[in-house]
C-alpha cells in the first residue's frame, strides 16, 4: 500500500510539474542574458556558438517559467548588406534538460536607463532606448563598431517569434 501510496504521489507531482512547465512566451519578450564567454563581432568568426545563460527569472502569470541560471547558447551571424561585424543573437536555451530553438533579435547591451539616455542625448550611432528603470531594465544597441563583447556582459534578446516551452 506504501509503495502505491508513493507512486501515486510521485505522478501527481511529476504531472504538476510538467503543467507549470508549459508558458508560451509572446514575440516580443526579453530574455535577460549574461555571458558565460567573451563573443568575437568580427566577420571571421560568423556563425560561433557561446556560451551564456539567463540572467534572472523570467516570471509569466507570477511563475516562473524559466529559472536563472537556465543553460543558453548565443551564435553569431552575419546580417544582410554589407556589414561590419556579425550580430549576436540568443538561438538555444535548456529549461529542465530539453532544448529550446530561439529565434531572437540582435543583442542589446543592459544598461541603467540614466546611462541609456546619457547615449541617446550624445547622439551615439544605433543607439535607443527600451525600458526605464521603474519598468526594468533598459536596452541600448551594441555599438555598429563594437568588436567583441566581454564574458560576464549582461544583454537583452526580444524573441522575434513565440516561444513555446513544454
Amino acid at each position: 500500500m506504501r509503495r502505491l501510496t508513493w507512486l501515486v504521489a510521485m505522478v501527481l507531482v511529476g504531472w504538476s510539474v510538467r503543467v507549470e512547465a508549459q508558458a508560451t512566451l509572446p514575440a516580443g519578450a526579453v530574455l535577460p542574458i549574461t555571458l558565460d564567454q567573451a563573443v568575437s563581432l568580427e566577420l571571421k568568426d560568423a556563425g560561433k556558438n557561446y556560451r551564456a545563460r539567463i540572467a534572472r527569472a523570467v516570471t509569466l502569470s507570477g511563475g516562473t517559467v524559466i529559472p536563472a541560471g537556465t543553460a543558453a547558447r548565443v551564435t553569431t551571424k552575419k546580417p544582410s548588406g554589407k556589414p561590419k561585424q556579425t550580430q549576436a543573437l540568443l538561438a538555444e536555451i535548456t529549461v529542465n534538460g530539453k532544448a529550446y530553438p530561439v529565434s531572437s533579435q540582435p543583442a542589446r547591451v543592459e544598461g541603467s536607463g540614466a546611462a541609456a539616455s546619457q547615449a541617446q542625448a550624445a547622439g551615439a550611432v544605433g543607439v535607443t532606448v527600451k525600458g526605464s528603470s521603474t519598468s526594468g531594465p533598459s536596452y541600448v544597441n551594441v555599438s555598429p563598431t563594437a568588436k567583441r563583447l566581454n564574458a560576464g556582459a549582461k544583454l537583452g534578446f526580444a524573441l522575434a517569434r513565440t516561444l513555446s516551452l513544454q
